[in-house]
């Protein structure tokens, strides 16, 4: 009987992680799937039942992703996205919250942001000179403002000028003629460069 339960809670957990990676795969297409049966609440539990399951106990409590300590070297490079929920004129006007997205996206070579939301693209200048402000340069490419509702979005990328090139003839956001993605993904093309 106990290997019964066993086996039924190993089916469960399966198909736990099949539903979370397919609604994973859904919201970062720009949530191209809808999920009619699947409800928010189950969601939640299913993502903390996997990050507890998955996060170490020797994870430090006190982690501060501003301090992570990733390898440098001259073969690879480092690749982000980062969803800044609701990023825009409001959040960089609260104390302390520009310096510490910065100190994130310094820790890359090649950030892909999500969720901006603003008309006035003009607080995406003033946080590319307080991303500058550190030892590395960056770049910004920034796509055009999308979605269904009143709500319009964009993404961008930053990347460190000293590793990376792009090349822009290739940057473009995809065509979505069947009108399945809500917010179509934005693709560019990086290069990495030589090491001097």
């Amino acid at each position: 009987m106990a290997e019964k339960s066993k086996k039924k809670t190993s089916l469960v957990k399966s198909w736990k992680l099949r539903g979370l990676a397919l609604l994973l795969i859904g919201l970062m297409g720009g949530g191209m799937f809808h999920f009619d049966i699947v409800k928010p609440k189950q969601v939640t539990r299913w993502v903390s039942d996997i990050i507890s399951s998955t996060v170490s106990p020797s994870t430090p409590s006190d982690w501060d992703a501003t301090e992570i300590d990733l390898p440098r070297s001259d073969e690879t490079i480092r690749i982000a996205t980062f969803n800044i929920q609701v990023f825009g004129h409001s959040k960089m006007q609260k104390p302390e919250v520009p310096q510490i997205l910065a100190r994130i996206i310094q820790q890359f070579d090649v950030v892909a942001v999500q969720e901006i939301r603003a008309l006035d693209q003009s607080f995406l200048d003033e946080f590319l000179k307080i991303l500058n402000a550190g030892e590395q340069q960056y770049g910004c490419l920034v796509g055009p403002r999308q979605g269904r509702t009143a709500s319009k979005e964009q993404y961008a990328y930053f990347y460190n000028t000293a590793r990376i090139t792009v090349n822009e003839k290739w940057t473009y956001t995809v065509i979505d003629k069947y009108d399945k993605l809500h917010r179509p993904p934005y693709v560019a093309h990086f290069r990495t460069l030589s090491p001097s």
